[in-house]
């Protein structure tokens, strides 16, 4: 039982990181190709400061 948890609580721990990872991946290339220079920074730290939250 324990071990199938732990498999259970791993996987959705993956799918959940790819999920968010590409999300912001997505958004970021969206900014980039959008706006440029100083805009672009803070949408960083923004991304940066959520990250910081999440973790």
């Amino acid at each position: 039982m324990c071990i199938r948890d732990a498999d259970r609580q791993t996987n959705m721990h993956t799918i959940y990181f790819i999920f968010y990872f590409t999300i912001h991946f997505y958004l970021f290339y969206f900014n980039v190709m959008r706006l440029r220079g100083r805009k672009l920074f803070t949408f960083f730290m923004q991304t940066k400061l959520q990250l910081s939250k999440l973790i």
